[in-house]
């Protein structure tokens, strides 16, 4: 439901902009460059971790980060937040207390989620 208030609410804002600057096609960019921006959470993103470390497969590009550059993991609910130590492939996400990381979720089944959220701790404790 929330990403279909999101959608409304870009197409919106967009039509306002075309309707504001009298030209449909700058509207037309407006909401285009909201979609873009938040492609990261309406697109699949895949997470592998291996023994190296995690590289994520967003629609428009690749990360990849190493074991060695992992500080931790903030588990929250449903998702958790892969601390990093420093910007990895160029840039990394900035949060408002200045961590640096990948958010990872983890699905809205709380029994599937937990069981998830397990097997990465796992993994994170073999060979972070």
């Amino acid at each position: 439901m929330r990403t279909v208030a999101l959608l409304a609410g870009m197409t919106a804002f967009g039509a306002m902009a075309g309707v504001a600057l009298h030209d449909a096609a700058l509207g037309g960019v407006a909401g285009l460059a909201l979609a873009v921006s938040v492609q990261r959470y309406l697109l699949p993103t895949d997470h592998v971790l291996n023994s190296d470390g995690i590289t994520v497969h967003e629609p428009l590009r690749v990360r990849r980060v190493a074991w060695t550059d992992v500080q931790g993991v903030i588990w929250k609910h449903e998702q958790g937040f892969l601390r990093v130590s420093r910007e990895v492939s160029g840039r990394a996400v900035a949060r408002t207390d200045g961590m640096r990381g990948f958010t990872i979720l983890l699905g809205s089944d709380p029994v599937a989620a937990e069981s998830r959220r397990q097997a990465v701790d796992a993994f994170l404790r073999r060979h972070g």
